[in-house]
């Protein structure tokens, strides 16, 4: 088809087109999207069509806007973007709902760290002056709701513009501005990225932040734990009153709780105490907290390593199941090249409620470390105390010690100089196990197993 034939079409089809009843198909979108794959295709086809296109009034905008869609998912010559969107702002009719599609592809400029008075200006217009968004469609979702309205997605753009300090002020003027925004999805917006501009001036940002954290909305506290991050560190003391109205949520416990913890890791002490305040209260919050700690145990940093440890060894005696599962799954995560170094730690647990209470991929983790470690895994397995653990609780474990035990057996085996005392120490846990009736299929399948292998 030629360009000619192309722009004959596009002429067609008018928003006075005929469509299927709640859908788009068959009408302008549906063949905008069509021409948005064909560019995809030969953006250099179609580049010079489309800036042509702009001075052809009875062409719809929306064939344009998808056209650069294309050209910027292909990331096409930049230069020859920006000049479309150009003279598309200045030629065309824009009404809010194109204006959102145009700051989405300003993402573009962003990307390639430009910016001119002509889009800057056309971001900040739409930031204060944008129809919409007019009401709350997803009270459970602003990011969602802002992102997706003319004046959220270009507040966040307009914060994201980290790379002119000539514009600094102008972008500060504008999200104050905005901080009184009658919808909350707009506020969400600033919040989600705001410390983008602690690039710019740390203390106005923080200043934004404050102001619009001073709120009950638990929705709105959500967006703003991104941003938090970046200034937990320089405004600690500052930000307890926004600390403790994270914590009345519930949904927010484990957020806070990192924010927190990772505060008391970089040596911010003072923020142990709203912490174990947190901690004490939560489930939620414990869970996240040894996750924390798998997390860094083996930082670079001396002083995170020994807090972690801590954070480890901290809930050992909890009955919360949750807690005992975040126990059992760190083991899956880990791996065994981190036995020796973390066997002290690895003693407590094996002795402690939390694995008895899920032992499960404790037993694996250790099935794993049997070909080195074969005595050291023999001990923590009899520390698990399995003979005391109710019937009912075996019914997915049997297995999984037995493995360990075989495992240890035949590592023992194999050592130049046999350790005749543990290899029969093995041999007789293994024969306590085919004497108990809760393990007597297991351990005959296993022994079926290992003399296959």
């Amino acid at each position: 088809m030629r360009l000619f034939d192309v722009s004959e079409l596009f002429c067609c089809n008018t928003r006075d087109e005929q469509r299927d009843f709640v859908s788009s198909k068959g009408g302008i979108n549906e063949h905008a999207r069509a021409f948005e794959v064909e560019v995809k295709k030969r953006p250099d086809f179609f580049a010079d069509f489309i800036e042509e296109i702009i001075y052809v009034n009875s062409i719809d905008i929306t064939y344009i806007i998808h056209g650069l869609r294309g050209l910027v998912e292909q990331k096409y010559n930049f230069n020859k973007v920006k000049t479309i969107v150009h003279k598309t702002i200045q030629y065309r009719k824009v009404t809010d709902h194109n204006i959102s599609e145009i700051i989405w592809i300003i993402d573009y400029f962003i990307e390639n760290e430009y910016m001119d008075n002509e889009i800057f200006e056309f971001i900040v217009h739409a930031a204060l002056y944008g129809k919409y968004p007019d009401q709350i469609n997803n009270p459970n979702d602003l990011i969602f709701d802002g992102i997706n309205s003319t004046r959220g997605s270009a507040i966040l753009k307009l914060i994201q513009i980290t790379f002119k300090p000539e514009y600094a002020d102008r972008i500060f003027e504008t999200v104050i501005r905005v901080t009184e925004d009658q919808m909350d999805s707009v506020k969400a917006c600033v919040l989600f990225r705001l410390a983008c501009l602690n690039h710019y001036d740390l203390h106005r940002s923080f200043g934004v932040f404050n102001k619009l954290v001073n709120t009950s909305s638990e929705q709105l506290l959500k967006t703003s734990l991104w941003s938090a991050g970046y200034y937990k560190r320089s405004f600690y003391k500052e930000m307890i009153p926004y600390f403790r109205r994270l914590m009345k949520y519930e949904s927010l416990h484990e957020d806070t709780a990192v924010l927190l913890a990772v505060t008391w890791l970089e040596d911010i002490n003072e923020s142990k105490e709203l912490l174990d305040e947190l901690l004490q209260m939560s489930d939620k919050a414990r869970v996240k907290m040894i996750h924390v700690a798998e997390t860094n145990m083996f930082h670079e940093n001396s002083s995170i390593q020994k807090k972690c440890l801590q954070l480890f060894n901290r809930f050992l005696n909890d009955e919360s199941k949750a807690v005992s599962d975040e126990y059992s799954h760190l083991f899956l995560r880990l791996s065994p090249d981190k036995f020796e170094a973390l066997l002290p730690s690895i003693k407590r647990y094996s002795n402690a409620p939390v694995c008895r209470n899920n032992p499960y991929y404790f037993f694996e983790y250790l099935f794993k470390c049997t070909a080195k470690y074969p005595v050291q895994c023999i001990d923590l397995l009899g520390n698990v105390k399995i003979f005391r653990i109710k019937d009912d609780e075996y019914r997915y474990r049997n297995d999984k010690a037995l493995n360990v035990i075989v495992g240890s057996y035949n590592a023992l085996l194999k050592e130049k100089h046999k350790n005749k005392r543990q290899i029969i120490r093995s041999v007789r846990l293994f024969d306590r196990y085919l004497k108990d009736r809760r393990f007597r299929k297991e351990a005959d399948l296993v022994l079926d197993k290992n003399d296959r292998e």
